[in-house]
């Protein structure tokens, strides 16, 4: 396995990973675009030689010219939360626009579409399954971006998940510069390919799946995790998207609480020691990057969620319709959790 970067930048490329200019805009060429996933997919499960997890001695990168220039693969053999980057193919890179090489994933830049594939690869590692995933996102350019890809796991004993090789297809939905009505419109038409574990293809061979419970957990998680990353790097809507995130992120919380111990894995897997109240679940979807000012801002907004029972997908709005929005919100929870310790207080001191 080669293990820096594509050296055929330039050649080998596959004409459906990377933008082409002749696609009319908004339309995306579906065919193509989920054949590519469908191979990359069975040449994954035809590693797998009766073994729960493919020997990452067996991929070979730099030797698959259909998908090698737009993958990448992960290593966490250093931990998770920074994972190296083993192989990056050539279209990839370009797409990134970095200046010199990207070894781990912190140096991946905000914006292009390695970003995304980092926003998904905690749920592969809490399903150990193969993940599919399908968004878009406006890019560091401006543009906005439709793209499809999938996760795949690999192992060095065969006993837990060492490496994620991702690949991933894209398209651009509008030319800059657009409207963003008319790229909304655009947008639209694309079918929805729901994230989640690939149990089963249609046109593929079946896959292990985890339970429901599990991939369900680990889908909201991808979820907000893709909205934290749209809070921070949109500073036009950075308002509207920080919203969705923490409001993403109570949904996660009110599912948790149906399935503690796949919940409690989840924080395992991403080495967060749990604790009472929302604290664990911020640092799980916002991650370690987050400031103290916005993670508090976070969990005061979740608390006083649950405070008023709001159901799932609630929150947004409520936090859209509080006059003063979130800087409102999280002052009255403040303000009501000092009452309550203050009330707390002087109840003790009456039983002394």
């Amino acid at each position: 396995m080669d293990t820096g970067r594509s050296e055929r930048a330039g050649r080998d490329e596959d004409p459906a990973c990377a933008p082409e200019a002749e696609i009319a805009p908004g339309i995306v060429p579906e065919g193509d675009e989920r054949r590519m996933q469908v191979r990359t997919y069975n040449f994954w499960a035809g590693l797998l030689d009766e073994r729960s997890l493919p020997d990452i001695a067996d991929l070979h990168p730099e030797q698959l010219p259909d998908f090698g220039p737009c993958s990448v693969l992960l290593d966490f053999g250093g931990g998770i939360e920074d994972p190296q980057i083993a192989w990056l193919g050539a279209n990839l890179a370009r797409e990134c626009g970095a200046e010199g090489p990207i070894r781990r994933l912190a140096e991946v830049p905000a914006g292009s579409l390695l970003s995304r594939i980092a926003d998904h690869y905690m749920q592969i590692l809490a399903s150990e399954a193969p993940i599919g995933f399908e968004a878009d996102f406006v890019d560091r350019r401006g543009a906005p971006i439709l793209y499809r890809g999938i996760l795949l796991p690999f192992s060095r004993a065969g006993t837990r998940i060492d490496f994620v090789y991702g690949v991933i297809s894209w398209k651009e939905g509008l030319p800059p510069p657009f409207d963003a009505g008319d790229a909304a419109h655009a947008l639209d038409p694309v079918p929805a390919w729901t994230d989640g574990p690939l149990a089963a293809w249609a046109d593929g061979p079946a896959g292990p799946g985890p339970s429901p419970a599990a991939a369900g957990l680990a889908e909201r998680l991808a979820s907000a995790r893709d909205s934290a990353a749209a809070a921070r790097g949109h500073q036009h809507r950075m308002e509207q998207a920080l919203r969705e995130a923490i409001g993403r992120a109570y949904d996660l919380s009110l599912a948790a609480e149906a399935a503690p111990g796949d919940f409690a894995r989840l924080l395992r897997i991403a080495g967060i020691r749990p604790r009472p109240g929302p604290g664990p679940l911020v640092k799980l979807v916002f991650g370690d990057g987050t400031g103290r000012a916005r993670s508090a801002e976070a969990c005061a907004a979740i608390a006083h969620a649950r405070r008023l029972g709001l159901a799932a997908g609630e929150l947004p709005r409520h936090l859209a319709a509080t006059p003063g929005g979130l800087a409102a919100v999280v002052r009255e929870e403040r303000r009501l959790q000092r009452a309550e310790r203050r009330a707390q207080q002087a109840g003790g001191a009456a039983r002394a």
